[in-house]
């Protein structure tokens, strides 16, 4: 835990552990207690979707954290103005520590729930954000699209470079534009 850094990304966020002094010269803090769970903003991939979430509008919309981990890209859904978030974790830890994210930043409109994507039903979503791996992507995508309406918005992360191809393709057979 004493090695977690503040990171900042484009400028108007922040996330730092509890433990660090507030920081208000950015639009979003967000709280993170660093512990087993993915998604402190250290990692490229969750750092780049939170870049990436700057450009959607998240307000009166629905979101799903799909591998929601510390629940960051979650609680970053919610100060964009999300109106109704889950974020999933198959990892009953990361849901805990999700849970405890947003305690510590004033959020109580996410529904964490431990399961994978089966656990989606039959919810749709405005705004989904999977920030997984390329296998986990490509299984899962049709309950993606099964959970969409037709102006939804999808961030995949997550995965290598060369994955691109085989996640555009299947993402193109089942009517997903880039």
């Amino acid at each position: 835990e004493s090695n977690f850094a503040p990171v900042t990304i484009n400028d108007k966020c922040v996330i730092r552990a509890h433990f660090h002094d507030e920081i208000s010269d950015v639009d979003h803090e967000i709280i993170i207690t660093p512990k087993m769970s993915f998604g402190t903003g250290h990692h490229d991939t969750t750092s780049l979707v939170m870049n990436e979430m700057f450009g959607i509008d998240f307000q009166n919309k629905t979101a799903l954290d799909m591998g929601s981990g510390t629940g960051v890209l979650a609680i970053l859904a919610d100060k964009f103005g999300a109106s109704s978030l889950i974020g999933i974790d198959f990892d009953e830890w990361a849901v805990e520590n999700a849970e405890e994210n947003s305690v510590l930043n004033s959020i109580d409109n996410i529904d964490y729930i431990h399961g994978d994507a089966d656990a989606i039903g039959d919810a749709t979503f405005d705004v989904i954000l999977a920030n997984i791996n390329r296998n986990i992507i490509l299984q899962d995508i049709e309950k993606y699209v099964g959970a969409i309406n037709e102006k939804s918005e999808i961030i995949f992360s997550g995965f290598l470079k060369e994955d691109i191809p085989l996640i555009l393709e299947k993402s193109e057979q089942l009517g997903l534009d880039l």
